[in-house]
């Protein structure tokens, strides 16, 4: 027996800028599900935010050991990135708040985590537990508009 993909999900934080778990799942495929819309001020100017979600394996008994993300697909636009992080709380825990969008978690570190080789390790999820990871969502100045600019974020394991 093993982990199914389904199994796997990625739920927000509290209003998405850390502290606990919710039951609101980032659905793949919903425009502005994790991230806002960006603004034609913040295109104009450039801007960065932050986001926290927990990859929480939803399997009944089988734990996903040494799990791992990466971004399988980062976004169309060439001025726009995505980077992502391990949080700071423990597996299961409960991961620091920020104050706003604007504020950067402390002690952690971005990474474009474009592939396998470059991903963040998230650790042993036991099933029904959870592991926060924060995203970064860099706009550079003067980005023009893109219809639909997301990432494809993959989070894989074993079940040995």
């Amino acid at each position: 027996m093993s982990i199914i993909s389904s199994e796997i999900k990625l739920f927000r934080s509290t209003n998405s800028l850390g502290g606990a778990i919710t039951v609101d799942e980032v659905v793949d495929g919903v425009l502005h599900n994790l991230f806002d819309k960006v603004t034609s001020d913040e295109s104009a100017a450039g801007d960065t935010e932050y986001r926290c979600a927990y990859v929480q394996n939803t399997h009944g008994t089988i734990t996903l050991e040494e799990a791992i993300s990466y971004i399988a697909a980062n976004t169309a636009s060439t001025t726009t990135a995505i980077r992502i992080a391990v949080g700071t709380s423990a597996v299961g825990g409960i991961e620091q708040a920020i104050v706003d969008e604007s504020t950067a978690p402390a002690g952690v570190t971005f990474v474009t985590a474009v592939d396998i080789a470059n991903a963040i390790a998230l650790g042993d999820i036991p099933a029904g537990s959870h592991r926060a990871i924060w995203f970064e969502r860099v706009v550079d100045a003067g980005t023009l508009a893109t219809p639909i600019d997301g990432i494809t974020l993959t989070t894989r394991g074993s079940t040995v």
